[in-house]
């Protein structure tokens, strides 16, 4: 049985949901999301996605600690086996660069361009329950402007996007309706 979205809201023009499906099974549920686009991969169990060899002769790059897919026509070959929780991936439309991982903690020194924080790794972040957390993760998302996000920790699933369709269809996939639950707005 497909559990519903624990908690949805917006912000913005970003809706988003948290569910307690993992990376691997929401991506088999909602292959969509990532065909034909572009990931910057943020994290992985908790650092950096070390590239493989395969993944290198398939496009895959590297640069400050970030790995970046070539254009997804499948879904093959992605680091869901090394999925073990705590991964974070930027989904674009086109091949986007972000800077460089920041070793900094967010809560002293804020999201600025090129310097991109791992939130995933904000042990048990959620959009909702971490105000301060929260309105440093939509100045960098404003900053970065990906069509969506995707973070798995061990206990939740969170997707962010800026396409309706795609939302609406995750909703309709993962069961459920949106709650009337808001996080404050950031300008």
């Amino acid at each position: 049985m497909i559990s519903p979205p624990s908690r949805t809201g917006s912000c913005g023009q970003y809706e988003w949901l948290v569910t307690e499906h993992d990376l691997p099974e929401f991506l088999q549920l909602c292959p969509d999301a990532l065909l034909g686009k572009h990931i910057a991969v943020t994290a992985n169990d908790s650092g950096a996605m070390i590239l493989r060899s395969s993944e290198i002769a398939a496009g895959w790059t590297e640069s400050g600690g970030i790995a970046y897919s070539p254009r997804l026509t499948h879904l093959d070959g992605l680091p869901l086996s090394r999925c073990g929780g705590f991964d974070e991936w930027y989904i674009f439309n086109a091949p986007t660069r972000l800077g460089i991982i920041s070793t900094r903690n967010v809560l002293e020194c804020p999201p600025e361009p090129g310097k991109i924080t791992a939130f995933v790794n904000y042990y048990d972040f959620l959009l909702l329950d971490e105000p301060s957390l929260a309105d440093l993760f939509w100045r960098q998302l404003a900053l970065i402007r990906p069509e969506s996000y995707l973070a798995d920790t061990d206990r939740h699933l969170t997707f962010v996007t800026r396409d309706r369709e795609l939302y609406s269809r995750a909703m309709q996939i993962l069961g459920g309706a949106p709650l009337d639950v808001r996080p404050r707005a950031t300008t």
